[in-house]
């Protein structure tokens, strides 16, 4: 709170300033009021009303009883400062900035007022002035921790990063307790890339103020960077209960929860912010993403069209509309919503991806030579390049000259790999703690064990293996819902390990009893039935669930596990050829790839020696070659009676949000058969990581 100096007339002001230095803002009030009561043009008694009801979340009424008081004295460089203050408050920017100067102009080197007005220039995107005027603060003031970060702002402001990133520190060095200075340093540390040493600020901040809701979603926000959102939950929720109507704290929150697969809880923190504050694009977004996942197709293109309304010139939101409308298997519309977005920013790379993916190109055209000027335009951006690269490869892989199309295929997977860290090391450590959890031994302990319930047809194996193909054929069938990729085998998990010392899958397992697993079952199940009311049977084809094959056994053992497998040059070629945003990042290089592809093959091998039986495997060139008769053993191993539907898959209309939704509207077809020969060439690193000669 800003201190008045001591007055004398009248004599109970001297009161009202006391309270009000103490903290007693109902107390000042009070005796301002009697004040004014009988001088209601006391410019010192208007003025302290003014900082009462600032401080007390009321700045337009701060605004009139300061101008009150300059109205009576306006000389008094101090009132003028406040009353920036309070206009800024009132989202009143320019006038803020016009009363700085007007106090400046009376004392124009008080530190106090320089502060203030860069701060409101900075905010105004006016950093150089303001990097000028906090500069003459600083020299006024050099050992003001708050001058110092505010001059660190107007930096990095200018992306002066390692300028801004020595101010910071500079005020820590004063005061080492400086909340401001180290939650900014981290900001400036991870706008860096330096996610480590922001990491380190955003601890000291937390060890200070753990109730601070900037420090708690800055913390939080790192710990994702790192790719610890399991980590960031709890703090998010800690920031969530403290002020539950703070639209940051829930806007992280449910991007954490959507990373974690908790889309249940996404969707409801989604809504929340909703009904807070109904403009925020994002939260309709999420709405929109998890009903799409959920197959309500009608009220997630609801929501899109609404997060439209909100802001009809964003192309992202556009983008998004064209692939829920995709997944919903209306292309023509789709395709019209990718052009309404390029017609906004026709340069807008991520959109021209998703509609040439969405097209088929059967020769070269002006837009697609287009695209290639572009692409081999030396100032764009590695993001912009990278995701013409995918996108021309689909184009020259179906004009059929499969060179071309490798080409744009290494230099986009290239860039893309230089955006994440990936270990081959880490991920061999993490199979081989699967296996050391999951053995003979932990099966014949929790045998019996688990909730026994038939309904889940889980369906799994890498990426691009067949599973949409596969879930498609088991969904025709009248008795089976087809629920997608389900996230909640992963959710259930997080729940399992939420708050227990970041234990993680699959030591998280190892450490339940008998009744624990049931109660992963149960609440696994309890997700779905909450969110279809549905008692029948149901696909789940989640890919990544081959890591968790041991876990469904231990917890459901009536599933039905359906494993596909596909040609391994064939199965990582395809996944090389698409564009994975999250969650793959092997998938960018080819010896990476091979490399996962036989941790995949172990774990798989694995599973069949400690469960024999267990899971059922489908060759994904034999359901090719013999449709019905692998078709016919696959619904029979399901437990289901035989449907002709199940041979008509195309016809389906399920909701398909992979990258296969447009090919699993189509009859089988062989062309993906044996396709890696047309790459052959350039396979070499691929056959050496497959052990393949």
């Amino acid at each position: 709170m800003a201190r008045l100096p001591g007055a004398t007339n009248p004599p109970a002001l001297k009161s009202a300033i006391a309270r009000y230095n103490a903290g007693d803002l109902k107390g000042a009030q009070k005796e301002l009021k009697r004040i004014l009561g009988s001088h209601p043009s006391n410019a010192d008694a208007n003025h302290l009303m003014g900082l009462v009801a600032l401080d007390s979340g009321s700045p337009p009424d701060a605004v009139k009883l300061i101008s009150r008081s300059i109205a009576a004295n306006g000389r008094n460089a101090l009132a003028l400062s406040n009353l920036g203050r309070a206009y800024k408050a009132s989202g009143r920017i320019d006038e803020a900035i016009a009363s700085y100067r007007r106090a400046l102009a009376i004392e124009p080197r008080n530190p106090g007022i320089l502060n203030n007005l860069g701060i409101a220039l900075t905010d105004r995107d006016e950093a150089a002035e303001a990097l000028q005027v906090l500069t003459t603060a600083g020299e006024i003031s050099p050992d003001s921790p708050m001058v110092l970060t505010n001059l660190g702002n107007a930096l990095r402001a200018l992306q002066r990063l390692d300028e801004a990133v020595a101010a910071y520190r500079r005020a820590i060095g004063r005061d080492p307790r400086y909340l401001p200075a180290l939650t900014n340093l981290g900001r400036a540390l991870e706008e860096k890339g330096e996610p480590n040493e922001a990491l380190g600020a955003f601890e000291a901040a937390f060890k200070i103020a753990p109730d601070d809701g900037e420090t708690l979603r800055g913390l939080s926000g790192v710990l994702c960077r790192l790719e610890r959102t399991r980590d960031a939950l709890p703090l998010l929720e800690r920031a969530r209960r403290l002020d539950p109507a703070d639209l940051a704290t829930l806007l992280s929150l449910s991007k954490a929860q959507t990373d974690l697969g908790l889309l249940d809880e996404a969707l409801e923190t989604a809504r929340e912010m909703i009904r807070l504050d109904p403009s925020i694009v994002e939260a309709h977004s999420v709405v929109a993403m998890v009903l799409t996942a959920y197959g309500n197709v009608e009220n997630a293109l609801a929501a899109r069209r609404r997060a439209l309304e909100v802001a009809p010139g964003d192309v992202v939101t556009h983008c998004q509309l064209g692939e829920t409308l995709l997944a919903a298997d209306r292309k023509a519309e789709a395709v019209a919503a990718y052009r309404a977005a390029l017609a906004l920013d026709p340069e807008d790379t991520r959109t021209i991806r998703h509609l040439v993916f969405a097209e088929r190109h059967r020769s070269m055209t002006p837009e697609i030579e287009h695209l290639v000027a572009r692409y081999d335009n030396e100032a764009m951006e590695d993001g912009q390049r990278m995701e013409l690269g995918f996108a021309l490869a689909r184009v020259f892989e179906q004009l059929g000259d499969h060179d071309r199309a490798f080409r744009y295929l290494s230099e986009a997977n290239g860039l893309q790999r230089k955006t994440f860290d990936y270990s081959t090391e880490i991920a061999a450590d993490y199979f081989a703690r699967i296996r050391q959890v999951f053995t003979r031994d932990f099966f014949a302990r929790t045998a019996g064990a688990g909730l026994a319930d038939a309904r889940p047809i889980f369906v799994l194996g890498m990426p691009r293996s067949g599973t949409t193909l596969t879930e498609q054929i088991i969904a025709s069938h009248p008795d089976v819902r087809g629920a997608g990729e389900l996230t909640d085998l992963g959710a259930v998990m997080v729940l399992a390990g939420h708050g227990r010392n970041q234990i993680v899958y699959p030591e998280t397992i190892a450490s339940l009893d008998g009744a624990g697993l049931e109660g992963l079952g149960r609440a696994y199940m309890e997700r779905i039935w909450r969110r279809h009311g549905s008692r029948q049977r149901f696909t789940d084809k989640m890919p990544q669930n081959f890591e968790r094959v041991g876990l469904i056994r231990a917890m459901l053992p009536n599933a039905v596990v359906i494993h596909c497998r596909r040609d391994p040059l064939d199965n990582c070629l395809s996944i090389y050829k698409n564009f994975f945003a999250v969650g793959h990042q092997y998938a960018c290089d080819l010896a990476e790839l091979g490399h996962r592809h036989r941790l995949y093959q172990d774990l798989m091998a694995h599973w069949s020696e400690v469960l024999p039986g267990f899971v059922y495997d489908l060759d994904y060139e034999r359901l090719i070659a013999d449709q019905e008769g692998e078709t016919r053993r696959l619904i029979a191993h399901c437990g289901l009676e035989w449907n002709d539907a199940c041979l008509d898959f195309h016809r389906a209309g399920n909701v398909v949000m992979t990258i296969s939704t447009t090919q699993v509207r189509q009859p089988i077809y062989r062309d993906s058969v044996a396709q890696w020969r047309r790459y052959e060439a350039h396979l070499g690193p691929l056959k050496a990581a497959l052990g393949i000669g």
